[in-house]
């Protein structure tokens, strides 16, 4: 969803990697359990979070 909006360019799905800063735009990601996602926005480590459940893409 965000690539398709020109932003995560850097994130790379197939990573382990818990988090991703892009310097060119300021931006930075973090992946964690949905349940904790509240808790990152609320205490403000997080300005925004987004979840929802992943659908594969099977042809």
């Amino acid at each position: 969803m965000l690539k398709a909006t020109g932003l995560a360019t850097k994130v790379d799905e197939s990573t382990r990697k818990p988090g991703v800063h892009e310097d060119d735009l300021s931006v930075g990601y973090m992946f964690v359990k949905p349940s904790d996602v509240i808790t990152y926005v609320v205490n403000g480590v997080a300005d925004l979070g987004i979840i929802g459940k992943r659908q594969s893409r099977r042809k």
